[in-house]
């Protein structure tokens, strides 16, 4: 499975071998659902519905105060198994990730018998998807709103910031297994935030060996969204600089989206690749 030569996407959660029955990860507290109130929809995935919320001032630990006054997202997963598969395994894999400056920011979980969620901060109306969900032609690949074009500066900001996520999550032991465009959420100064560990799998019970190749697997989806993007790239720039860009960031897509496994850079060695090149 692992030296399959053109898997890119690959989740594993809710087998035997790595199902969490309870998630008992503390890194953020836990709330009960007299301690928020649900406003409007925000929006629906495959396994929960997320609201706007409002946390009640009173009820808090001391640790949530400073969301006391502010709205806040939270997402309620659906039912104890969903078309993404356990939300326990989901809610372990969004909170082994960590903090991170371009991860949505998990502010507290919501872990009772019968509800899960995840208390998260607000994502600032200015930021939209990158891009659009695959469609029946491209089937793998993402599609984009008509005329979009990228520039190789723009494309190098988006990459460089999706590099050191993923750096961030693999060093943490978690595969995303759902890098896609329109999993990145982006504002007009090209800042990313990324989010949705519906498809997200924990490597931490795996040996090393695995975990390089589970790291594999998600480089060359890193390929597979930066070639996206360069498919899209504005031509007949007169900036030189961006031509030598554009043909470099051409040159690691394929190093990363290339057949032989175990020849695919890390998403450390990309993140110093991608430095080098600024």
């Amino acid at each position: 499975l692992f030296n399959l030569p053109n898997l890119a996407w690959l989740a594993f959660s809710g087998n035997p071998f790595s199902h969490v029955e309870h998630c008992e990860n503390t890194r953020v507290p836990t709330i009960t659902s007299a301690q928020y109130t649900l406003g409007k929809l925000l929006g629906q995935g495959a396994s929960g519905l997320i609201y706007q919320a409002r946390l009640i001032p009173e009820l808090l630990p001391a640790t949530l105060t400073k969301f006391a006054n502010s709205h806040v997202a939270i997402k309620m997963f659906k039912g104890m198994v969903t078309s993404d598969g356990y939300p326990t395994d989901e809610l372990d894999c969004c909170l082994a990730a960590g903090e991170h400056p371009h991860l949505i920011n998990v502010v507290a979980q919501i872990n009772q018998p019968d509800q899960l969620g995840l208390v998260m901060e607000l994502i600032p109306a200015d930021y939209t998807n990158l891009g659009l969900p695959p469609s029946l032609q491209t089937c793998s690949r993402d599609t984009f709103t008509q005329g979009t074009q990228f520039t190789g500066k723009r494309i190098m900001q988006i990459a460089t910031q999706m590099a050191d996520i993923l750096m961030h999550l693999h060093q943490n032991g978690i595969s995303h297994g759902d890098i896609y465009a329109h999993n990145i959420m982006i504002n007009p100064q090209d800042k990313v935030l990324f989010g949705d560990f519906g498809a997200a799998s924990n490597l931490n019970q795996f040996s090393q060996e695995r975990k390089q190749l589970m790291q594999a697997i998600e480089v060359r989806a890193f390929g597979c969204l930066l070639d996206d993007m360069l498919n899209l790239i504005e031509g007949n720039s007169a900036d030189q600089a961006q031509r030598i860009q554009a043909v470099k960031l051409t040159q690691l897509a394929q190093d990363c989206m290339q057949t032989n496994v175990a020849s695919r850079p890390c998403f450390n060695a990309i993140c110093q690749q991608l430095a080098s090149m600024q």
